[in-house]
């Protein structure tokens, strides 16, 4: 069957309209040919005419005509999880090809290690997108809504898509962090022995950071989506224990982001003086500096907001 044909009990505009036309064009026959001396026997026709057009036309009418719409609503947002799918489906063929070809680079020497996981992320990310688009179309044909990704979400015919949507970043986000730690160890090998500055080393640490960061914001979800189900917080307060811890996240990058820009400044300025480097660089620099400065005093008021006004951050 395809999976976007309207139900068969789901009434169609044309129905609706043809049952109206009978309705009124009775009611005009009833008035134009009865007799009064003859009202008494005609009076409980009338009255069934009268009560099917008032159920048309009234509540039962809309009720109707707001169940179509949201079929039609639901056929909408399945074509499109359908398309997505579709492209989705063609993503993933083309990042385990890529792969399969990595990996035999790889063993043949022509690739690092580097490479061979990178695209390995890729692919994970592939499978990750269409496992998420596939929960996607089972919550719109058990809902006929747009899936809900908020961890206070209701369940949908006793099933936690929000959860399983979780489960899957979870599972992406450890690979990336794994991705992340055989980085950083390779850039502080190069850096002991002097083939890489401060600054590299730096930047590792903060991609390991960001990726660390994110793992933790899911499995934080996750927790608080559990509790959520359980009763133990209010849909109110798991959205607010998401958004502090997501804000905690990002003030930690920041520092370390603040960090960096602090230690290339100086670096840029003693090349300056020097005459190696243009005053164009370390304007650039001034620039990365006073951002995150900037950023990172607005992220800390808003934390400080969040926990109530009380503390520091």
């Amino acid at each position: 069957m395809n999976e976007f044909q309207e139900p068969a009990h789901e009434p169609t505009d044309e129905f609706v309209s043809s049952l109206e036309w009978q309705v009124r064009t009775s009611l005009r026959r009833q008035n134009r040919f009865s007799e009064p001396v003859r009202q008494k026997t005609g009076g409980k026709m009338n009255l069934v005419v009268l009560v099917l057009a008032s159920a048309l036309l009234g509540a039962g009418g809309v009720v109707v005509k707001d169940e179509v719409q949201e079929a039609r609503a639901q056929q909408v947002l399945l074509a499109k999880a359908s398309s997505d799918l579709r492209l989705a489906t063609l993503e993933l063929d083309f990042a385990v090809r890529r792969f399969q070809e990595t990996e035999t680079r790889y063993g043949s020497g022509v690739l690092g290690e580097e490479a061979l996981l990178s695209a390995r992320v890729a692919m994970l990310d592939a499978e990750n997108r269409l496992a998420r688009l596939r929960l996607d179309m089972e919550e719109i044909q058990a809902s006929r809504k747009e899936p809900l990704n908020t961890v206070s979400a209701p369940l949908v015919g006793g099933r936690d898509f929000v959860s399983e949507r979780l489960a899957l970043d979870e599972s992406a986000a450890g690979e990336r962090y794994q991705h992340a730690q055989v980085r950083f160890q390779k850039v502080q090998d190069l850096e002991e022995v002097g083939a890489l500055g401060s600054s590299a080393l730096v930047q590792g640490m903060m991609a390991l950071q960001e990726a660390g960061s994110v793992l933790s914001n899911i499995r934080e979800k996750l927790e608080l989506r559990e509790r959520f189900l359980a009763g133990e917080v209010s849909g109110e307060e798991a959205e607010r224990g998401i958004e502090l811890a997501e804000i905690e996240a990002e003030v930690e990058l920041l520092r370390t982001a603040h960090q960096e820009a602090a230690t290339r400044y100086q670096e840029v300025s003693e090349r300056v003086e020097l005459g190696l480097a243009p005053e164009s660089e370390l304007e650039r620099a001034t620039l990365d500096l006073v951002q995150a400065e900037t950023r990172l005093e607005f992220l800390e008021v808003r934390l400080v907001a969040l926990r109530g006004g009380e503390g520091s951050p």
